[in-house]
């Protein structure tokens, strides 16, 4: 099936999960409430004002921008999966098509490749569009370090770029390389643990945790060990020893030096609790008190506050921006023109000035390489299009702005 568009993270991990073709790391982390989902040639209308001018300027009722699509995916590597007529093709940021839609699904391109379907079965094509990897698997990944996490009748391993097995296990479940590791889980049902391999395919770090739901970064990945409360989370290093212990029941990779931690409890996969943030040391450096943490980013992080409403907070734990409560931005996003969500709709923000355009959008995926994936109500069946970071569709015309 195509890969749908994911939820977007603001924090933070969550029990153990059992399956993962890849997005089932999602569930390992806590998300805000709600979810930002992904042959004509058309140029872009880019204006010349600034993003609050043209809001300001911005009419009344804006009509549906023309180039429309079935469905879209986040743009990487400057290309982006679009559905024509049941057809999966790539869209450039111009808003040429760059690959015809001729496949079953497709998914974004890393590391000059993507996953699509041809006939039942994944395979993968380059930025031609010509076949790469012949279609093969009952699923495929992204690459990422050079590797693809793909599965099969016997489970799940990895391939390199030229479609070549990596070693020669095969996985219950699997995650992305990253910082030169993979997590791995042997074993099914209630009998199972995570270890990670290494590029080679050889065991790098033994099966000895309940949950390692993402990998590597900057040095540290987060674990998790099945406990009484069921479990709890801490960091490990690329030898497999502890550099913060399992003192948490919530924790985030880190990012600029700080990993965002919690204290309190699960229900389900939902986490109510109070974050705040630690270092690569395991000393706290901004005080709980957020009941969602995102990671960091150009020195500063977005977060929902206790009582309510996004924030976006520095490295001190200083409130920069706070937003109204019934708006909610999710993190990661690029640059600082953000889509956010509210009511059931979603718009656009200006985390810098607190400008912010009418909620018209059903869905709003993250601001990836200068667009924006959103859909209309009512626009069936071509109702997503994409929405620059300046308010302007691909293919013309404007946002409509509320205040």
């Amino acid at each position: 099936m195509v890969a749908n568009a994911k939820a977007q993270v603001l924090v933070l991990g969550a029990p153990k999960t059992t399956d993962y073709p890849i997005a089932a790391a999602l569930l390992a982390v806590l998300i805000l409430p709600f979810r930002f989902p992904e042959f004509t040639r058309a140029k872009r209308a880019v204006p010349s004002t600034s993003f609050a001018y043209a809001m300001a300027q911005a009419p009344e009722r804006t009509p549906l921008p023309s180039l429309r699509f079935a469905w879209v995916g986040d743009f990487s590597e400057a290309l982006a999966a679009v559905e024509i007529g049941g057809k999966y093709g790539y869209l450039d940021s111009s808003g040429e098509m760059r690959i015809a839609p001729s496949f079953q699904g497709a998914a974004g391109f890393s590391g000059g490749l993507a996953p699509v379907l041809i006939d039942g079965r994944w395979g993968y094509v380059d930025v031609t569009g010509g076949i790469a990897i012949a279609p093969a698997f009952a699923w495929a990944g992204g690459f990422h370090e050079g590797r693809a996490a793909v599965s099969g009748d016997s489970g799940y391993y990895f391939i390199d770029s030229a479609g070549v097995p990596i070693g020669r296990s095969h996985f219950s479940d699997i995650r992305d390389f990253s910082g030169g590791l993979a997590a791995v889980r042997f074993g099914t049902g209630e009998d199972y643990a995570w270890g990670f391999i290494d590029r080679k395919g050889s065991l790098a770090i033994p099966p000895l945790f309940t949950e390692a739901p993402s990998g590597f970064s900057e040095g540290l990945a987060r674990v998790q060990m099945e406990t009484e409360r069921p479990w709890r989370a801490g960091f490990i290093d690329s030898t497999g020893g502890y550099a913060i212990d399992t003192l948490y029941d919530a924790a985030a990779d880190f990012h600029e030096g700080l990993a965002a931690v919690g204290r309190g409890e699960w229900r389900g996969t939902r986490f109510t609790g109070s974050y705040g943030y630690v270092d690569r040391g395991g000393r706290p450096v901004i005080a709980p008190g957020f009941t969602a943490a995102g990671p960091f980013r150009d020195g500063r992080a977005l977060v929902r506050l206790a009582q309510g409403g996004s924030a976006l907070i520095d490295r001190t734990g200083r409130v920069v921006r706070a937003f109204p409560a019934d708006v909610e931005v999710a993190a990661g996003q690029d640059g600082s023109i953000v889509t956010y969500r509210l009511r059931g709709g979603g718009g656009l923000i200006d985390l810098e000035t607190g400008a912010i355009t009418e909620a018209t959008f059903t869905e709003a995926g993250p601001l990836r390489q200068g667009w924006a994936r959103v859909r209309f109500r009512g626009a069936e069946p071509e109702a997503w299009a994409f929405i620059g970071g300046d308010g302007a569709y691909m293919g013309g015309g404007m946002h409509v702005a509320s205040h």
